[in-house]
């Protein structure tokens, strides 16, 4: 097994190791900018710098096609890009799945001060609730319903008019990835309108998401795989994730 390991690792560090014009382009499918995962205006964030460079060592250079998160699975599955970003069995059934790529950590935010408590989803159905956009679609049950029944819930896709709700007052919970959230909190368009310094509880009701890369090719899926199976392995995985400040 060790040996197959080594042989395999050598693979990816051949390729790794090709002159950028040597790498075969591959386009693939990215959600418009979800700092700190995807910041499109300038090419780079946690997640896309994962994929990107797992990409390259096992010999593609990506080309970002950037769209609506909710289109992304129809371009993948329409035959319109080779891969797609931030992807799930259930979004995604036909499509030649990677091991899991990276991973949320959606959670509800309170202000401290209010003392509210969000023990469970169902729990949500007593405040007004921001969330991000399509939230019914990625979270799990019974959040669907707990919504809808809300009058008070909202989604929004400028995920930082969340921590402008919050911290102003205007809302008594928001629905976001802690690493988002953490990312928007800094924000100046947050920062200069609302007291960010308020203390925050944090209810860890959901349980992590973890999104994979969606290939039409099973050899290419493959070869990401031994590429990103590599990068957890030498450390570079979990260093990509600190240089943005994200939780892992």
């Amino acid at each position: 097994m060790s040996r197959l390991i080594s042989f395999l690792s050598g693979l990816v560090f051949l390729a790794s190791a090709a002159p950028a014009q040597d790498l075969e382009p591959i386009t693939v499918a990215v959600s418009l900018s979800i700092p700190p995962y995807v910041i499109a205006d300038e090419r780079r964030g946690m997640e896309y710098d994962i994929v990107r460079d797992a990409l390259a060592d096992a010999g593609y250079e990506m080309e970002p096609v950037f769209m609506e998160l909710g289109a992304v699975p129809e371009a993948l599955a329409r035959g319109e890009v080779d891969a797609a970003m931030t992807v799930s069995p259930d979004a995604n059934p036909g499509a030649a799945l990677s091991e899991v790529a990276i991973v949320y950590h959606n959670q509800a935010m309170t202000l401290a001060e209010r003392s509210i408590a969000i023990d469970t989803i169902e729990d949500l159905a007593n405040h007004s609730v921001m969330a991000f956009q399509n939230a019914r679609l990625y979270l799990p049950d019974p959040y669907r319903a707990v919504a809808d029944g809300n009058p008070a819930y909202s989604e929004v896709a400028e995920q930082y008019r969340q921590n402008l709700a919050l911290f102003a007052g205007e809302v008594d919970v928001v629905v976001a990835d802690i690493n988002i959230f953490n990312w928007f909190t800094d924000d100046p368009r947050v920062t200069s309108m609302a007291d960010t310094g308020q203390p925050v509880t944090r209810h860890a009701i959901f349980p992590p998401s973890s999104y994979r890369v969606g290939f039409r090719d099973e050899a290419t899926r493959d070869a990401f795989d031994v590429a990103l199976a590599a990068m957890r392995a030498s450390g570079r995985y979990d260093s990509i994730i600190e240089s943005y400040g994200g939780t892992p």
